[in-house]
């Protein structure tokens, strides 16, 4: 173990198990992940859901993942962005990061990460164990940034756009099995295209 801390944070990533969770975390990535579903089901018939649905089937590709709530499938990162769309369209996922005091920032974690999860580890073909796995230290860094910068969703920035991107990377890159360099690369990349805006809410666009 190194003192630098990007190591030590992809040599924790890439050694995650799901022997390694605590109960506790393994029932509640459980329980963000099955509300995850319902709420991509419920967000099909959202506002402009059909619309993103009819725009990611015209894109085609390899088909990796399915088009949830359709019978399609398509490229695993067109389905994880759907899944996204469909599971935010009403702002009911899982909304709180959790700080070991009790602490909380409001986090739309899972709507990202969840859909990623669902998306490459169908074209994965993993366990549903591993997927778990993924889920439980791509939320735990997510959330981890958030609080670690002190972010703030009524200052105008939108975590999805920014720490979860990272979440995100993390959950993928757990899933295909990278070893520490290639989650550290995956991480220097999603932090490089990490933007985030909520003023689309204020505009009141979709």
């Amino acid at each position: 173990m190194t003192d630098n801390r990007t190591d030590a944070l992809v040599e924790h990533l890439a050694a995650a198990t799901f022997e390694s969770l605590p109960p506790a975390a393994v029932a509640r990535a459980t329980a963000r992940f099955v509300d995850a579903v319902g709420l991509i089901a419920a967000g099909r018939r959202a506002q402009a859901s059909a619309e993103v649905l009819d725009l990611v089937r015209r894109w085609g590709g390899r088909p990796d993942s399915t088009l949830l709530t359709t019978s399609t499938r398509v490229p695993a990162m067109h389905a994880a962005f759907a899944a996204a769309m469909l599971m935010r369209s009403y702002d009911f996922e899982p909304v709180g990061a959790d700080r070991a005091d009790g602490v909380q920032v409001p986090a739309h974690i899972t709507g990202t990460t969840a859909a990623v999860a669902l998306a490459v580890a169908e074209s994965r073909n993993v366990s549903g164990a591993r997927l778990i796995t993924a889920l439980a230290v791509g939320d735990d860094l997510a959330a981890r940034v958030a609080h670690t910068t002190g972010f703030d969703v009524y200052g105008g920035g939108d975590n999805t756009g920014t720490v979860n991107v990272l979440g995100g990377a993390a959950v993928a890159g757990v899933l295909m099995g990278l070893d520490a360099e290639g989650l550290r690369r995956a991480l220097g990349i999603a932090m490089n295209q990490a933007a985030g805006t909520i003023d689309n809410i204020n505009d009141k666009t979709p």
